[in-house]
């Protein structure tokens, strides 16, 4: 987030004399940093890491581990590999050009290699300049929780409800409570489930991607969200993050309403729509009002698989009489609104409605 002007916080000039004053004192103390008291503070450019491979289980440093920083070239000169010690610990640099970046490919004994892609740490002329990987593991695992939430809302948990992810393509995944492609698993009361359990793990960091299936209470039958990804992690004992997702059928649709002269949107458009037949919504007569974009939105929740039918009845301030006409709302599986219709508003609140679909006239 930008802020231009912070109470408090000291002009940029300021910051930048406190830099300058900083930089000049370090090195009257210190001499060039990394490389206090030698001759020169520059090499020839490359890419340095430094870091620790452990089980990902124990968390013991894994001795023997070989770790590769691999330039996109493929040249016989474009890999250098070093070999970790007891501990498990690594340093490895490779010559690069300016601004280069690589790949680093870890591989501990008895176990499959992994890619590390696209390593953020660019060539660097700098003496004793190293990129840190930290504490890394000799398998990728997975750091989430899904929070599973019903639409429209998106706040009440879908809790209890049994979930299937089936895996359709990315890196391959293992686990005790996987079986195959395929991971199953129970939301808790609060809609949430550990991401495929403890101690899985993946065979690459590329995502994970597949579908997940989620059966929902009677009358309706599943919510399928696809090409779900799940991105795998090397970091050992890495936070736990929760991610939510939506499930369940939807009648999340909304008017649109735009100033005939200016084409500007138009707001405290009062909307009420009373349903007439097909089927049962949690409220079926919902009554909202247009927002300064000019949309009102419904966000009703459907009863049942189907189709909604109804009659909307439209009052412009202003106007003596209100617009009514009939709409027709198939309840869907997915967290998007959807447009049910759109009018411009002209004098004395008389309304057109525009061509199916329009969102901007």
């Amino acid at each position: 987030m930008s802020r231009s002007s912070i109470p408090g916080v000291w002009s940029r000039e300021s910051r930048v004399a406190l830099r300058v004053a900083a930089v000049f004192t370090t090195l009257m103390n210190t001499g060039c940093g990394p490389c206090s008291e030698v001759v020169a503070c520059t090499v020839a450019p490359r890419i340095s890491i430094t870091g620790q491979v452990v089980d990902t289980d124990t968390g013991v440093g894994v001795d023997g581990t070989r770790v590769s920083l691999v330039l996109p070239g493929g040249g016989p000169n474009d890999s250098v590999t070093t070999v970790a010690d007891r501990d498990g610990a690594f340093d490895v640099a490779i010559a690069a050009p300016p601004g280069a970046s690589a790949d680093v490919i870890v591989a501990p004994p008895g176990a499959a290699p992994y890619r590390i892609r696209g390593l953020p740490c660019p060539a660097s002329t700098a003496r004793g300049s190293a990129c840190s990987l930290g504490t890394i593991t000799t398998r990728p695992g997975f750091a989430f929780f899904a929070a599973l939430v019903y639409r429209p809302e998106f706040a009440r948990a879908a809790g209890s409800l049994p979930v299937t992810f089936i895996r359709t393509s990315g890196s391959h995944f293992s686990g005790p409570h996987i079986t195959g492609d395929q991971y199953v698993v129970t939301t808790g009361p609060d809609g949430r489930f550990p991401v495929f359990g403890d101690g899985a793990t993946a065979d690459g960091l590329d995502p994970v991607v597949g579908d997940l299936v989620v059966d929902l209470p009677a009358p309706f039958t599943q919510t399928v969200i696809h090409g779900l990804s799940i991105q795998p992690t090397n970091a050992y004992h890495a936070t736990k993050q929760v991610f939510a997702l939506g499930v369940g059928f939807s009648l999340g649709y909304y008017f649109l309403f735009f100033d005939s002269t200016t084409k500007a949107p138009v707001s405290g458009i009062a909307v009420s729509v009373t349903r007439t037949g097909g089927i049962h919504a949690t409220r079926d007569t919902a009554s909202v009002v247009s927002d300064a974009g000019g949309r009102a939105s419904l966000e009703m929740t459907p009863l049942a698989e189907g189709t909604f039918n109804g009659t909307a009845t439209i009052r412009v301030p202003g106007s003596s009489a209100p617009f009514t006409t009939a709409v027709s709302m198939a309840a869907y599986d997915a967290d998007d609104q959807r447009l049910l219709a759109s009018f411009l508003v002209g004098s004395g609140g008389h309304l057109t409605q525009l061509p199916p679909g329009t969102q901007n006239p």
